[in-house]
């Protein structure tokens, strides 16, 4: 009853939030309050488990993040990278910061995932971009996003570390750093023109990274640095900010490869695109879900099989 009790009062709040008919003026946020921000709107991607699933392929389950950035009624799109969901053959979970794990029904349908690039030659030709979609009567919000950065800016980069697979319980992280450089030209494959010293950690892949206003900036999708691989994740933090090459995809980049498909066209335009306001929404306290999964492998084991079917062919997760 507690449970229930916190919950439904966490999400009164976040309506409230999302709900807002006059806009606040941007303002900048204490770190505590980017952190109150990035804790409602960070999710976890992750493939779903099927029922004895041995230690081998749960090795292989690596878990990224992401962060919802649109809503149409019950449908909420999450951004994240295309490396975190571009295994096919499988299905995937989206989970949110109340602990509730979303099913993603991509294999049967095909447009439950969106990818904007592909793998080429161990390079990304295209965008390491992918949008999520997922149904939920719960509210939910949307980050909002800010299509202007500038060098030396500090910025947050949140989401999941993935402490390896003998490990089940995960620790939200954020952290924080400067925006050190935007590149004009010359991107990395996968569309990589934003970069930053903020320190990360394998899983937080996909995540979001706002600035200090608590809007989102770019999504973050590769660390590296002096004796630490350069591409893909490192599994330690990069320390020394002098050598940190941490790395994500700018919000323009986002909206361009979104808008290029017919179903994104007005998915961030106003009266669709309704964001929370970072402030509103920082003055909400988040449950402990938002900050601890006590067992990764629980919550996505065998999604499909605890499906059940409603009288008007949605699908939800059994309790």
């Amino acid at each position: 009853m507690k449970r229930l009790r916190w919950l439904a009062y966490f999400f009164l709040s976040l309506l409230g939030a999302i709900m807002v008919s006059q806009p606040l003026p941007a303002k900048n946020l204490a770190p505590e309050q980017v952190l109150e921000v990035a804790l409602k709107t960070t999710v976890v991607i992750a493939q779903d488990l099927k029922s004895g699933d041995n230690v081998a392929l749960r090795e292989a389950f690596r878990p990224g993040s992401g962060v919802i950035v649109g809503r149409r009624g019950n449908t909420y799109y999450v951004a994240t990278n295309y490396h975190v969901v571009s295994a096919r053959g499988t299905d995937y979970g989206v989970r949110t910061p109340d602990g509730i794990v979303h099913f993603v029904d991509d294999e049967k349908t095909n447009t439950n995932i969106d990818a904007f690039g592909r793998y080429l030659q161990n390079r990304v030709e295209g965008s390491d971009l992918a949008i999520v979609q997922f149904q939920a009567k719960q509210n939910y919000p949307v980050a909002k996003i800010n299509l202007n950065k500038q060098e030396r800016e500090p910025v947050f980069v949140a989401g999941w570390p993935d402490p390896g697979p003998k490990f089940p319980e995960r620790t939200f992280r954020m952290t924080s750093g400067i925006l050190s450089a935007i590149l004009k030209e010359g991107w990395e494959d996968g569309d990589y023109n934003t970069q930053y010293n903020a320190p990360t950690r394998r899983g937080m892949s996909g995540g979001p990274v706002f600035n200090q206003r608590g809007e989102l900036i770019a999504i973050h999708g590769r660390g590296g640095g002096k004796n630490l691989p350069e591409y893909g994740e490192p599994d330690k933090d990069c320390l020394d900010t002098k050598n940190c090459f941490n790395r994500g995809i700018s919000t323009d980049v986002l909206l361009q490869r979104a808008k290029s498909l017919q179903k994104y066209a007005s998915l961030f335009v106003p009266p669709e695109y309704i964001p929370a306001e970072p402030e509103r929404l920082a003055q909400i306290p988040s449950p402990p879900t938002a900050k601890r999964i006590e067992n990764i492998f629980d919550e996505f084991s065998s999604l499909k099989v605890r499906l059940k079917e409603t009288n008007d062919g949605r699908l939800l997760l059994d309790p």
